[in-house]
């Protein structure tokens, strides 16, 4: 299955009264025929074992009820948000996306990679839930038939109903997990080499910056925007979560939750 594109970019923004919208662009060389799909409490789910088929990994039931897209036929999430308002996102990271080694005999205990976001959503409420849930799991790197033989190369981004925000990548075969203060993501290079790259861009703002003035000149901006200048255009990864960064960052504190996610679109 050739990818043409595997471009994803996804950021919550916060509304005044108390709600988040979450976005995030899909733009991915394999149509994923995605559905709206739910899961109601209780629903009996079957993992996806290191064999790649259903019901040979770990099996459990959703303590809470689930609604998102999900892709390709599988009863797997892309994108949902559960009862409690935790919100999850897949997205594609195939330079550095390494799974946990999980043997035949330890096949019970773990979870395909593509159903990462589906187990998240459908036992944990909140981040901190997360951190401790995960640890307690193995995640195998199984090819899926539906996925052209090839293990599912992503990452994930979480964020609860208080605010708080991470990721979660899988990289040499060890879980990360790192908190995410500016809600985005992409795709590669791994999230901190993102949140590093932001020092790079400290000279942009979203104030309009005065007119330079040279020996008594002034040389003034040829159009508003001044304060972005510089601001990274190209659909690089890198580029692309600056570009989030700082264009979310802008949107007016004053808006509400609904204002927010027209803002988002």
């Amino acid at each position: 299955a050739p990818i043409a594109a595997n471009a994803c970019t996804s950021f919550l923004l916060k509304g005044s009264d108390g709600g988040y919208a979450y976005g995030r662009t899909m733009e991915f060389g394999l149509p994923l025929a995605s559905q709206l799909t739910t899961i109601p409490r209780g629903y009996a789910l079957k993992g996806i074992g290191v064999g790649g088929k259903y019901g040979s990994g770990l099996n459990w039931n959703a303590k809470y009820a689930v609604a998102g897209m999900n892709a390709l036929g599988l009863p797997e999430y892309v994108d949902g948000m559960n009862e409690k308002g935790l919100i999850g996102g897949l997205l594609n990271f195939p330079n550095s996306a390494s799974f946990q080694a999980v043997t035949a005999a330890n096949s019970s205990e773990s979870i395909n990679s593509v159903q990462v976001l589906t187990y998240v959503l459908t036992n944990f409420a909140t981040v901190e839930e997360i951190k401790a849930g995960l640890q307690k799991i193995k995640v195998n790197g199984a090819q899926l038939p539906v996925y052209g033989n090839r293990t599912p190369p992503v990452h994930y981004t979480f964020h609860d109903s208080n605010g708080k925000s991470i990721v979660v990548e899988y990289m040499k075969g060890q879980l990360t997990i790192t908190d995410n203060p500016v809600t985005v993501l992409t795709n590669d290079p791994p999230f901190q080499d993102h949140l590093n790259n932001i020092g790079n861009y400290s000279n942009l703002s979203k104030v309009e910056k005065p007119p330079l003035v040279i020996n008594g000149a002034t040389f003034a901006a040829p159009s508003s925007g001044n304060g972005l200048h510089g601001l990274p255009g190209d659909f690089l990864s890198p580029s692309r979560f600056i570009r989030a960064v700082f264009l979310s960052s802008s949107v007016p504190t004053s808006f509400t939750t609904a204002q927010a996610a027209a803002a988002a679109w």
